[in-house]
């Protein structure tokens, strides 16, 4: 005979749905805010338009950093629902990347060009 599968609680379900929305939602905005950022650099560099530099540049860096907040929102949630079963060095391991990441993102540090 074969075993029924246990199914997974509504609460268990509801979460894990709730973290694939958050995931997808965090990518799709910071791909639309990556395309506003490439398209708003064409324009400045291109069209010859004149804008106030310090503004616009202004305007650009924080689109820049809220599209790499909701990346790690989009990354972070299913990555710890990975880390979460394993063992404390994995955990650790999630911690400091996360760290590392998020220090990068606010002084808008660059490691790979």
């Amino acid at each position: 005979m074969s075993r029924k599968k246990k199914q997974p609680s509504p609460e268990a379900r509801q979460k894990r749905d709730m973290q694939k929305t958050v995931a997808f939602w965090g990518l799709a905005i910071a791909a639309i805010l990556f395309v506003v950022y490439a398209v708003m650099n064409m324009i400045y560099k291109f069209a010859g338009l004149t804008f106030d530099s310090n503004t616009f540049n202004l305007v650009m860096n924080i689109f820049g950093i809220i599209s790499k907040i909701f990346i790690l929102l989009a990354v972070a949630l299913p990555a710890y629902s990975y880390v979460r079963g394993r063992k404390r060095g994995w955990k650790i391991f999630y911690w400091i990347a996360l760290i590392i990441y998020a220090v990068c993102v606010v002084f808008d540090i660059v490691v790979v060009a």
